[in-house]
């Protein structure tokens, strides 16, 4: 396709999860001593809850101004995770490349200044940028813990991480029985148990399935498992060597090539996992904002819900294009036409052949909220809220805005 420029530049000018990749070969020997917990439960990760399976040990914060501008226009800010898959394909490869970001902005009076890192998180909860794509999940307990009235206004991306296995490996379901009997073989052997950090978007939703629907406690003090923190570009060598019984990470962040090589399989998925249980599509990427902000811009976030939309649909229309194009693979951090294709094939729910794929899609075609995604919202709260996930009161502290909401507010 035709590939334009505008002025970008992201988090890091190296490809990650080749990089990643790398340096876990080297550090795989001393993370089993440098990340065990003292038993069942484990300490504390450092990673950000947002962003297709972030962690901010990846990123450098450099900061991307996403174009031109003028005196004249107004700065809003933007931050979220540089993960492949789908944040670099639809930001950098499609509507970067096309300068399909600032012209929709600028027509508005505003310039959008964006920045792919991997603290998003903590910019956002520190009020350092105008919006961020944490979870609404993640807005409920920030809400509530800083008395802060926030707003969820689009869906990007829902939870692609869960936890991997060693295919034909002795946790493997298919080796054991049942994902219930690899669980308790888990639990008596006392096998590590592989996570990012507490803070990872995937945990409290495994932790749900976990607790719901096997009857084991996934928990940083007192639960049933070993559970070992640990850098995901380590994850992959130290499942396959039998140091992790199980890892939770997604394709897109680490093990991308092990998968489609057959080596890791899902030991389940929590997205099924959660359609299964009719508790909805579980976030990981949304967007969100401050309700102030929200009053006095909603130009600005219907020009979000647009660009993401247009973003999405693209890649989710073109994946055998994108997947041979040489650049689509590099954007994807993929070795192979292979790999880039198994990837966006699995996040936007089609079939595929590797592993067991998802249910349904877990990139969101229509990214702005509905009456009926907003009830979709609250019903996963509510599950959350009674599992205790997030803090009650949150009702009070996010609103939900639809595209119609927004609409009138112009």
């Amino acid at each position: 396709m035709p590939r334009k420029k505008e002025a970008f530049r992201s988090a890091s000018g190296v490809n990650r999860r080749r990089f990643i990749k790398a340096a876990g070969a080297g550090a795989v020997a001393t993370t089993l001593a440098g990340c065990t917990s003292g038993g069942n439960g484990g300490g504390s990760g450092g990673d950000s809850g947002s962003g297709g399976d972030s962690d901010s040990d990846s990123g450098d914060g450099s900061t991307d101004s996403g174009g031109g501008g003028s005196g004249d226009l107004t700065s809003v800010s933007f931050a979220t995770p540089p993960v492949g898959m789908p944040v670099n394909i639809v930001i950098e490869y499609y509507l970067a490349a096309n300068d399909l970001i600032q012209p929709r902005f600028e027509e508005d009076g505003y310039r959008l200044d964006y920045e792919l890192t991997f603290e998003d998180a903590t910019l956002f909860a520190s009020g350092q940028i105008d919006m961020g794509t944490v979870s609404w999940v993640e807005d409920a307990r920030l809400g509530v813990e800083q008395d802060q009235q926030l707003v969820a206004f689009g869906n990007i991306e829902g939870v692609v991480s869960t936890p991997w296995v060693e295919a034909g490996g002795p946790y493997d379901p298919a080796e054991t029985g049942s994902v219930q009997a690899s669980l308790d073989k888990i639990v008596e052997e006392d096998a590590r148990f592989g996570i990012p950090g507490w803070a990872a978007g995937a945990v409290p939703h495994l932790q749900n399935i976990l607790q719901e629907k096997y009857g084991y406690t996934l928990a940083q003090d007192g639960g049933d498992f070993n559970v070992q923190t640990t850098e995901r570009g380590t994850m992959p060598q130290l499942t396959l060597r039998g140091d992790l019984a199980t890892a939770v990470h997604s394709a897109s962040s680490a093990g991308l090539t092990e998968i489609v090589n057959g080596e890791l399989k899902p030991l389940l998925w929590i997205w099924n996992e959660y359609l299964d249980q009719g508790w909805g599509r579980p976030p990981l990427v949304s967007l969100s904002t401050r309700l102030d902000f929200a009053e006095e811009n909603p130009e600005v976030l219907l020009n979000m819900i647009n660009m993401w939309s247009e973003g999405l649909n693209y890649v989710q229309d073109n994946i055998p294009d994108i997947a041979e194009d040489p650049q689509g693979q590099e954007t994807l951090e993929a070795e192979s036409q292979e790999e880039a294709r198994f990837l966006m094939d699995l996040f936007a729910g089609n079939e595929v052949s590797q592993i067991e794929s998802l249910q349904r899609s877990a990139l969101y075609s229509e990214v702005g909220l509905d009456e009926q995604s907003v009830e979709d919202a609250r019903n996963v709260l509510n599950v959350m809220e009674e599992l205790g996930q997030i803090p009650s009161g949150w009702q009070d502290h996010i609103t939900f805005m639809t595209v119609s909401d927004l609409e009138d507010m112009v």
